[in-house]
Parts: C-alpha cells; sequence; structure tokens
C-alpha cells in the first residue's frame, strides 16, 4: 500500500496535478500515521502545507496545519499537540475568511485536549467551557462531547457530583446527535 501511495504521489507531482498530490499525501499521512512512522507522518504534513501555500489553497494549508495535531495525540507527544494546537488556531487566523477556518477558531476542545493531556487541568477546564459555549450556540457541534470533556476533566479534578452530571447529560443527548450524524 505505501509502495503504490508513494508511487501514485510521486506521479502527481510529475504530472502537476495538485489535487491528487495533496490527496495522496493526505493517504500516506494516514498510513504512516497507523503503523506508527509518526516522523514520516509529520514530514509529509509539511510537504502538503507548503504545496498548499505554494498553490494559494488555503483548504490544504488549514487541513494539513490541524491534522499534524492529530498525529502528535496519537504519538502520545502531548507537549507538542499543544504546541501545534495553538499554532493550528493561529493559521486558521490568517484565513479567518475560509469556512474551514471558522472550526479550527471554534476548535477549543483539541486545545482542551492537549492540556489535559499535558496535566495542566485547569487550563483543560477553561478551554473545555469555551468549547461548551460555543456549542450551545452551533447546533453544528456535537453537545454530547462537549458535556463528555467536561465530565471527563472534572472526573480528573476530583469533582465526582459534577462530573456525573456532565457525563448524564451527554448520554441522553448522544442518541439525538446520533441522528443527525453529528458523532
Amino acid at each position: 500500500s505505501l509502495y503504490y501511495s508513494y508511487k501514485a504521489y510521486e506521479l502527481s507531482k510529475k504530472i502537476q496535478n495538485l489535487r491528487l498530490s495533496l490527496n495522496s499525501i493526505d493517504y500516506l499521512i494516514q498510513t504512516q500515521k497507523h503503523i506508527g512512522n509518526f516522523a514520516e507522518a509529520i514530514k509529509l504534513v509539511f510537504e502538503g502545507i507548503e504545496l498548499g501555500k505554494k498553490n494559494n489553497d488555503t483548504t490544504s494549508i488549514l487541513y494539513f496545519s490541524s491534522s499534524i495535531v492529530d498525529i502528535y495525540r496519537t504519538a502520545k507527544d502531548y507537549k507538542n499537540q499543544l504546541v501545534y494546537a495553538i499554532k493550528s488556531r493561529q493559521t486558521a487566523a490568517q484565513y479567518s475568511s475560509n469556512e474551514q477556518a471558522k472550526g479550527i477558531l471554534d476548535d477549543y476542545a483539541t486545545i482542551g485536549d492537549a492540556h489535559q493531556n499535558n496535566g495542566n487541568l485547569d487550563s483543560a477546564l477553561y478551554y473545555f467551557n469555551k468549547d461548551y459555549e460555543i456549542t450551545l450556540k452551533d447546533t453544528t457541534h456535537s453537545l454530547s462531547l462537549a458535556l463528555t470533556n467536561l465530565g471527563e476533566i472534572n472526573l480528573r479534578l476530583k469533582n465526582y457530583d459534577i462530573a456525573l452530571i456532565f457525563f448524564k447529560n451527554a448520554i441522553k443527548k448522544y442518541p439525538e446527535e446520533l441522528k443527525k450524524d453529528l458523532i
């Protein structure tokens, strides 16, 4: 699979087909991440960002800038997960007219998750609360996920009664959101 994916990437560059190049880079990133070759996945992310910049493709720049966060999270490199979660928001702010940028700018849960993984529980609570506030206003976001995050962080903070309330509310919202395909 990797062999043919690299061949596809090389051929797409040779025929100068931007969409095929970006698609093959994305496939390679996902495959490398899946097999645990995180360094190669990150190298490919930066290739995708540069290719996007060279071709003024803001959607690709935003996509690859935010995907690096997931790679570091999967690699359990939580320090870099936090660094790139913040950088991803900064990149989104530069391209705020792009629709995808709004989703990244509204994604406080990713920063909260990075803080939680780094043991910064008060910061995680702050960002999970910001995510919850946005989710209450925007029905395209998953309220059950925001509630689950708040439940988890309160559990880690040993606020057991509060955590239980959030978890119970998340369970109530989940079937409704599953029908709407928000999960």
